[in-house]
This record gives structure tokens, sequence and C-alpha cells, in this order.
């Protein structure tokens, strides 16, 4: 078992997933750490309208480049992989022109419809250019995995992030209102820039398809977004709505710490899970191209994340009160107490989320689309009926977590399975 744990230890795919982490983490550690700097800069108000204009523009990324970008790490051919990426990149390019128009023709209306105050109008129409510099960073950020560039991705997030707090912090005081989406933008243009140049220096040659090449391209990797598109908008619904159904019901005090709750619980999905994520990707994809099993790989990461989500999860229950208090103030107590309710289903998710990548490198983007279907309806039941008290929603909240993302790893392991069996099958 040592020797195996030694091996483990020193092997490409661990190396790999130390680069990535340590990527993502220091990222999120640099942010963190400009929290209180960026709190007493920015009135409540300025933070309220930045997470209503990035919630808006994230939505609108999944929408972007159809989920072509996904189909990236896919193919074996690299000048299909290219003709992939200059496809996405023109259609995130098109689509962000068409909200620009959109959003100048109809600002009145949307604006009105969104809530968003007068102060904040000019602001908000800087969206399109962070929908353009989001979807062209993950663009690159795809091509960068598919080429097993681990350590480019991680210096991209780190000025990515750092672009980002710089701008926010020396605008904090000159232009309150622009500022913290002037560093959203800047920050997004940071990792774009930084992996176009990785990019061109790996000897990467832009190279517009032809019109034929590209209705080929579209039409063989079309279920991406036919398949993958509509769930994905769906599974991001599904983790809006919530937050939406407290602010209705229990009124925005409540929602405040409804939304800390699940931010601090977020956390680690987005640390570790992400950054598992992406080099997972790059194996599987590897291994299936090879035609070797993929279930024995799966299982090891799905346990080593169940030993961190576990560890997060104990810690959470028996001092989540304490902790939330200590770190953000004594009048985020209700946090804590709902972080002790939630911890399992998010724990449950860290071990899940990173996992599910493996069904679209399989293309069993069906299994993926009905399962965030049937969550997303899961979550409409949820905020139906009459008003329970807040710790009766979160319980309910909870079951219906943990029952969905219990199914949703069955059904992960099940296509593996049905891999693995059929190269059993073909071999003499």
């Amino acid at each position: 078992m040592t020797s195996n744990l030694r091996h483990a230890l020193k092997s490409r795919f661990f190396r790999n997933m130390v680069l990535v982490v340590t990527g993502t983490g220091g990222a999120q550690v640099l942010g963190a750490c400009l929290q209180p700097w960026l709190r007493r800069l920015y009135s409540p108000a300025e933070f309220g309208f930045f997470s209503l204009y990035l919630n808006a523009y994230t939505v609108m990324a999944i929408i972007s480049s159809f989920r072509y970008e996904m189909a990236i790490i896919i193919p074996d051919d690299p000048e299909e992989a290219r003709r992939i990426l200059a496809l996405s990149t023109i259609l995130s390019g098109l689509f962000s022109c068409a909200v620009c128009l959109l959003l100048w023709l109809f600002r009145k209306p949307v604006l009105h419809g969104l809530g968003v105050p007068p102060r904040f109008s000019l602001p908000f129409l800087l969206l399109p250019l962070s929908l353009l510099t989001t979807s062209g960073y993950r663009i690159f950020s795809n091509w960068l995995v598919r080429q097993a560039r681990f350590r480019a991705t991680a210096i991209n997030k780190l000025a990515q992030r750092a672009a980002e707090g710089c701008t926010q912090l020396a605008l904090g005081r000159a232009l309150p209102a622009f500022g913290l989406v002037l560093g959203d933008i800047l920050g997004n243009a940071a990792n774009v820039a930084a992996g176009w140049t990785q990019l061109r220096t790996s000897g990467f040659a832009w190279q517009c398809p032809t019109w034929g090449q590209a209705r080929r391209t579209l039409r063989a990797f079309a279920h991406f977004p036919v398949y993958n598109l509509v769930p994905t908008l769906l599974n991001t619904a599904a983790l809006v709505l919530p937050v939406f159904y407290v602010n209705r019901t229990y009124g925005a005090a409540t929602t405040g710490y409804f939304d800390l709750t699940r931010q601090v619980l977020l956390l680690s999905i987005t640390l570790l899970g992400a950054a598992c994520s992406q080099v997972l990707q790059h194996r599987v994809a590897g291994r299936i191209n090879r035609r070797q099993p993929i279930t024995r790989d799966l299982l090891r990461v799905a346990l080593g994340l169940a030993a961190v989500s576990g560890a997060i999860t104990l810690g959470l229950g028996l001092f989540g009160r304490e902790l939330f208090s200590g770190v953000f103030g004594g009048r985020w107590l209700d946090s804590g107490r709902y972080a002790q309710i939630l911890a399992p289903s998010f724990g449950l998710r860290l071990v899940a989320a990173p996992v599910s990548i493996v069904l679209l490198v399989l293309e069993r983007v069906r299994v993926s689309a009905a399962w965030q279907t049937a969550y997303f309806l899961a979550i409409l039941w949820l905020g139906s009926g009459p008003g329970l008290p807040m710790e009766a929603f979160l319980h309910r909240y909870l079951r219906v977590d943990v029952l969905f993302y219990t199914a949703y790893l069955v059904l992960i392991f099940g296509a593996c399975r049905r891999h693995d069996r059929s190269l059993a099958a073909v071999r003499p």
C-alpha cells in the first residue's frame, strides 16, 4: 500500500492536479485576502449590483459559444480541435455583438426588469465586454487543457485575479460604481491575453475554417449544443432559484445569511473540484482514445474527493457557527447554522461535480441532460407550496440534493462500467 501511495504521489496525474490546484487555490486565496479592503472601499449596494452583473453574464456565457468549447478536448485530430476553437471564438464574438445591440436597443426595459438602480445603468452596459472576455478565456483554457499545459492555466488564473484585484482597489474611491465591473473585465482580459500568448509560443496558428469545414465540424459535434446547452442552463438556474425563493419568502437579511453560506460551501467545489475536473478530463480523454478502461482511475479520484469532503462536512457540522461568527463576525452566526444543515449536500456535490466531466468525455451528454433537467424540476418543486420555516426549507433542500447527487454518481459510474465492458467484449 505504501508503494502504491508513493507511486501515486510521483505520477503525472498527481503532479498535474497539484499544478492546477495551486493555480486555482492561489487565485482564490488572493481574492479572499483582498476582500477585507474591498468591503471597506465599496458599499453593500455596489456589491449587490456587482452580484447581479456577474450572474447575468455568467448565464449568458453558457450560451455564447453554444458549448462547442467543451468539445475542444475530444478529437484526436489537432486540426479538428483547431477548427472547434476557431468556431467557438467566432460564435462567442457574434453572440456578444448581438447582446450589445439588444442591450442598446432595449436598455430601459432590461434595466427596469432587472431592477438595476439608475446610478449603475452605465456600468451595466459593459456586460457584453465581460461576456466576450469570459468566453475567450474559457475557450483558450480548454485548448491548454487539451495540450496538458496545466502550469499555464495556473499562471493565467493568478494573472486574472491579480489584475482584477489591483484594478478594483485602485478604482474604489475614484469610480466606485464602475470599479468592481472594470476590475472583473480587466482580470478576464488578462487571462485571455496570457492564454493567447501561450498558444502562440507553442506554435498554434489561427486558421479560420472554410464554410464547408465549419458545417462539417458543427454537425459532427452538434450533440454538445443539442444535449448540453439547455441542461447546463437549467443547472445554473437551479443554483440561483433557491436564493430568489429565500429572498421572496424570508426577506433580504435571511437571504444574506443564506448567500454567505452558499459561497463558503461552494468554495471547496470551485477550488478543488474545478481543478480536479480539468486534469481528470485530460486523463480520461487520453485513456478513451487509447481504448483503455477508466473506472478504476475514476474511483480513486472519487474516494480522494470523498475523504476531503467528509473532513469539511464534519468540521462544519461540529463547529459551523463558531467558524462563521469567528471569521465573519458575530452577526453571521445564522450563516454558520445554515452551513451545519447544508454541509452534507455540498460535500456530496464536491465528489460528483468533478467526476461528472466523464459523461462529456464519453459523449453521454443525454444522460447528463436528463439528470440536470430532473434536478431543475426538483428545485422548482422546492420553492412551491406554502412557506416553511427557514430550517425546514433547508432540510428539504438537503434531501433533494442528497437524493439527486447520489443518483448522479450512480449514473456516472454506470457509464464508465459500460465503457470498460465494451472494451473487454472486443478484446480477442
